[in-house]
C-alpha cells in the first residue's frame, strides 16, 4: 500500500530515513525542531516538496512549547525558529518558501489567542502536505494513460535497434505517473508519499530505458550517410 515519506502522526513528524534506502526502510519520529534540523541537514529527508513540508512541521515543532503570552513575543520565537531551520539547507527554495508561508499565516491570525495561533500553524503545515499530495496524484492521473504507450514504444525500439537504430527517447517521466499507473494497470506497486521515494532500482530502470532506446554514435553517423540505392 502507499507509504508516506513524511507525515504528521501522533503529535510528531514521521519521516522515512532516505539515507538508508533502498537496502533498509526505517521510520524516524521527529518530536522537536532539533530533530528536524538534523534530518534535513543530513539528507534523511530530501526532495524539494518534502523539504517544504518538513520546514512547515519543523517550524511548528519549534514554537509548540513557546511560553509567549503576547503576539509580538510569539513572533520573535517564530522568527528565531525559522532562522534556525534555514541553516539546515541554505539552498532549499521550498524550505524558505514554506517558512515564509507559515510566518504569513501567523500574521493573518494575529488577533487570535496564542494557543489558537499555534493550532493554525499546524493546520497550515497539514495544508501544505495535502496540497503537495494532491498535486502529485493529479500529475499521476494525467500521465498514467500515457505510460503504457511509452512502454510499448520502448519495447519496439529495443527490438528494432539491431536493424535500423531507434529514435532518441526524449520524454521525462515523473515517479507519480508510475504510482498512478500501478493503480490503473497491472504493474508492480511502488510506495507513494508526499515526496516520492525513488528506489535505486527504479532510477536504474529508467536510465536503461533512456540508454537503450537512444541511437549510438555509429547509428547516428549511419543515418546521415547518403543511401547507396
Amino acid at each position: 500500500m502507499p507509504v508516506d515519506s513524511i507525515c504528521w502522526k501522533a503529535g510528531a513528524c514521521r519521516i522515512i530515513d532516505q539515507t538508508l534506502l533502498p537496502e533498509k526502510l526505517r521510520y524516524l519520529k521527529l518530536t522537536n525542531i532539533r530533530d528536524m534540523w538534523e534530518a534535513i541537514r543530513h539528507l534523511r529527508v530530501r526532495g524539494a516538496p518534502a523539504l517544504g513540508i518538513a520546514a512547515a512541521y519543523g517550524l511548528y515543532l519549534g514554537i509548540r512549547d513557546s511560553k509567549s503570552s503576547t503576539f509580538s513575543s510569539f513572533m520573535k520565537d517564530l522568527n528565531q525558529a525559522a532562522d534556525y531551520l534555514k541553516t539546515s539547507r541554505p539552498t532549499a527554495i521550498n524550505l524558505f518558501w514554506a517558512l515564509e508561508r507559515m510566518k504569513q499565516k501567523a500574521e493573518d491570525v494575529s488577533h487570535l489567542p496564542i494557543a489558537s495561533i499555534k493550532q493554525s500553524l499546524l493546520d497550515e503545515a497539514h495544508r501544505i502536505w495535502k496540497e503537495d499530495y494532491e498535486a502529485g496524484v493529479a500529475m499521476g492521473d494525467a500521465g498514467a494513460a500515457l505510460i503504457v504507450d511509452y512502454v510499448l514504444t520502448i519495447a519496439i525500439s529495443v527490438a528494432s535497434r539491431q536493424v535500423s537504430g531507434s529514435s532518441p527517447l526524449t520524454w521525462k517521466i515523473g515517479a507519480s505517473i508510475i504510482f498512478a499507473t500501478s493503480e490503473q494497470y497491472v504493474v508492480p506497486r511502488v510506495s507513494r508519499g508526499s515526496e516520492v521515494v525513488k528506489p535505486i532500482w527504479l532510477l536504474t530502470m529508467m536510465w536503461n530505458c533512456l540508454l537503450y532506446t537512444s541511437p549510438s554514435p555509429r547509428d547516428r553517423t549511419r543515418s546521415r550517410m547518403p543511401s547507396s540505392a
